[in-house]
């Protein structure tokens, strides 16, 4: 029997679109997987990283994906500034087809308007704080700053830099979202890339 690893390989070889190739694939929650990752910035996820993802088949036959392995988003200075590349096969079975891409954009733009009405930095310091109560240096494995340029271990300092982030992001795939409603489409004069999610850097999968 041909595996679900063997279809992708071959839809992908012939220029199908995934949504049709491979009807078995919960495309859409895949979709909705992969735009969170972006506006993440899960550079080590699966769209991006090619793992740290789990597949799960229900009874009747049916794929869907779960994220793991989250240690390295939104991490200031790691990653690219714009939407991250496809390394996946089914990542890229879904940028090649546009019925996915629509699921996707919309997935990452809606994560984004969230982000945007909500107050997550109140409640993620709040608990940064006690965190940091009953931690002690030893226990933050980025402690020699690779990550943060600092050896300071201060989780509210870090939760501020990854909220910072976030926000950062979502308003940029919000930018892009508005700018592709014209034709051709019309970023603001102020922001013409969007922060690089209208025209990010051109290049294959990571």
């Amino acid at each position: 029997l041909e595996t679900i690893a063997d279809k992708a390989i071959r839809a992908f070889t012939e220029g199908r679109p995934g949504t049709r190739a491979m009807p078995e694939v919960d495309w859409v929650q895949l979709a909705g997987m992969m735009g969170l990752e972006d506006l993440l910035q899960h550079t080590d996820g699966m769209r991006s990283g090619c793992h740290n993802y789990f597949m799960h088949v229900d009874q009747a036959g049916r794929w869907s994906f779960m994220p793991w392995s989250v240690d390295l988003t939104l991490l200031a200075g790691y990653g690219s500034t714009g939407p991250l590349q496809s390394c996946s096969l089914f990542a890229r079975l879904c940028d090649a087809d546009e019925v996915c891409v629509a699921w996707f954009e919309r997935a990452r733009d809606e994560a984004a308007q969230l982000v945007l009405r909500k107050d997550f930095r109140t409640r993620a310091v709040a608990l940064a704080q006690r965190t940091q109560a009953v931690a002690w240096a030893g226990d933050e494995p980025w402690g020699g700053g690779d990550f943060w340029g600092s050896k300071d271990f201060d989780l509210v300092a870090q939760t501020n830099a990854a909220v910072d982030l976030m926000e950062a992001r979502a308003r940029a795939i919000r930018c892009t979202t508005g700018a592709k409603r014209t034709d051709p489409p019309t970023p603001p004069e102020d922001n013409p890339t969007c922060d690089g999610f209208l025209y990010p850097n051109p290049g294959g999968p990571k």
